[in-house]
Order: structure tokens, then sequence, then C-alpha cells
């Protein structure tokens, strides 16, 4: 049996076993040390040292790529499966290893292309690519392509990244990403448009909480009015009903339904931000301002005294308690 390493490179079965066998050793003593790492206090572990680790460990993977090229010639793009050795530890890919893959290989890899830290360069050809495997135009790619790409999709000029249709899946995936506040207001806005909000100031508490690190994109005055536009809605129905029940007697039973369903989601509404609180506790990318709004709404939502409230659900909240008026 015959396995392609590149175009114009293959190995015969007995030299493959034995570069799988210590490829395969390799990336295990990797994964141990990993493991054993972990298991330290990370302040035991001066930055220096990690940051040689992973150099080394990058420089280790690049040379056994290297090694595995053909010394002269047209070496040709490289192939999923060969990658696929390297369980995700690409980063040493530069720019043109990643812009001469073939369309299928780099779908293929997607998963394993997902794992690394990549620089501007990788990223440029990431984008690239992705556009050749889904279509050049973002706004026509079918649904479950940004979710196939995962937080590639970053790599996507900001102009094609706009372009595609959000849902709450991919907001929420890409509210675990570090972003500049005027990139996640874009985002926010353009989602917003295609969930059919009038404005941000009506996301529902799972919306919300799918933003993630993307609220750092949120206005503080759309924080402060969350509550307001949700209740506002019922205010008009109650005058509503107050005058059809003037008119006909026997639909106030029926209309007075309506009220209380309709009061009962108005109240509902109120916890939208206590609700989605949970999970924008990591956002530490939120300011003053944003800061304040949140946590005058926690304070809206549960009151000043929080006694009754046990102590994993309040450290939930992470950094939106900060600016919290003192919990009684």
């Amino acid at each position: 049996m015959l396995t392609r390493v590149s175009c114009d490179s293959v190995l015969y079965q007995d030299k493959l076993e034995k570069f799988e066998i210590h490829m395969t050793d390799m990336m295990n003593k990797g994964d141990d040390r990993s493991k054993k790492v972990k298991t330290k206090s990370q302040a035991d572990i001066p930055p220096d040292e990690i940051a040689q680790e992973e150099e080394r460990r990058s420089n280790l993977l690049k040379r056994v790529f290297v090694k595995t090229k053909p010394v002269g010639g047209n070496t040709g793009p490289l192939d999923c499966n060969s990658l696929k050795m390297f369980r995700g530890e690409l980063s040493f890919l530069n720019a043109s290893d990643i812009r001469d893959m073939g369309a299928q290989d780099f779908e293929d890899c997607l998963e394993d292309m997902q794992k690394p830290q990549w620089d501007d360069g990788q990223l440029e050809a990431i984008g690239s690519k992705l556009k050749q495997v889904f279509g050049n135009e973002t706004m026509r790619w079918q649904a479950d392509a940004p979710m196939r790409a995962g937080p590639l999709i970053r790599a996507l000029p900001k102009d094609d990244l706009l372009d595609i249709t959000f849902t709450e899946d991919i907001i929420a995936m890409l509210g675990q990403m570090e972003m500049e506040a005027n990139e996640s207001a874009e985002i926010l806005d353009k989602f917003a448009q295609d969930v059919g909000m009038p404005d941000l100031s009506w996301a529902t508490a799972d919306q919300l909480a799918s933003m993630g690190k993307l609220a750092c994109g949120l206005q503080a005055d759309v924080i402060s009015s969350m509550d307001a536009a949700t209740i506002r809605m019922p205010r008009v129905v109650v005058v509503v009903v107050l005058v059809v029940a003037v008119v006909m007697v026997v639909v106030v039973l029926i209309v007075a339904v309506v009220v209380v369903a309709v009061v009962e989601a108005a109240v509902v509404a109120a916890a939208v931000c206590c609700d989605a609180a949970a999970s924008l506790g990591d956002a530490d990318c939120l300011v003053e301002d944003q800061l304040k709004e949140f946590g005058k709404k926690l304070e809206e939502d549960l009151g000043s005294d929080w006694a009754t409230l046990p102590p994993n659900k309040i450290a939930e909240f992470g950094v939106l308690v900060g600016k919290c008026g003192k919990p009684r």
C-alpha cells in the first residue's frame, strides 16, 4: 500500500510505518508533558519557560514536516492525511503552504486548522481558502458553512464577514473570541438586522447570553434600555384592552387572560440581563459605563439584598458584579 505525503513524494509501507511510529511516540510524549504541565499551578511556571516550550515544540514539528517533503523538484500541495499526523499542531505552516492546499484537503482538515493561533499572513491565506471552499460571496453561503468553518471565519475580510447571515449559534461561537469593541458592534448590528430586531435593546435573554464577549460592542445606552424596550409593548396592549372592555363586556374575560399573559411576559422580560449574566461574566473587555449599566440591571432584577443567593450564583456574574452596589 502506498500513502501520499505530497503530490510527488511517496513513502513505501515499511518506511511509512517507521515514520508513523516515530511520530506517534513523539506526539504521545508531547501530550504527556502537556498533561503534567497542566497539573502544576500556572504561577509555578515562569512565562518565558512556557514560551520556550511552545517554541521548542513548534520547531520540532516544523523540522519533522520539512523532512517529509521531497528534497528537490515540485513538492506540490499538502494533503490532509499528512497534516493530520500533527494533531492540530499546524502553526508552523506558512501562508504559501496554506494557499497551495487543494480545496478538498483544506475542507477535510477544517477541524485541525481551527486549533492553532495564526498570524495575520496565515489568516489572510485561510480566509481566501474559506471562500474557495464555500463560495466567493459569503452572503450566499449555505447555513452550515460558518459553523463548519468555526473560529476560522475571523480570517475573512471584514466586508465578507459582515455579509454572513448571523444566527444565535454563529454569534455564540464568535462570542468566545477576543475582538475589538467596534468590530463586535458591527457584528451585533448585523445580527439584529438578520433576526429582525428593531435594535439590540430588544434582545431576549437567550440572544444576549449568546453574545458572550461580543457584548463588549453594546453601547451603554442600549444596555440601559433593554428591559424598558421589552416592557413598552404590554402597556400599549393594556390601553387597547380597556377600550375593548367598554365596548363589549363579553370580550373582557378573554382580554383579561391576554393582559395577564402579557404582564407575565413583561416580568420575565425584566430579567433579561439577569438571566444572561452568567454567560457574560467572563467578558473582561467590558468598560466602565457598560459594567455600570449591567450592574444596575442586576440590582433591578435581584434587589440589593443578595443574602438568599447561593455563592456560586453570584460567582457566575463574574465581572458584572464589580459595578453593583454593595449587597447587604
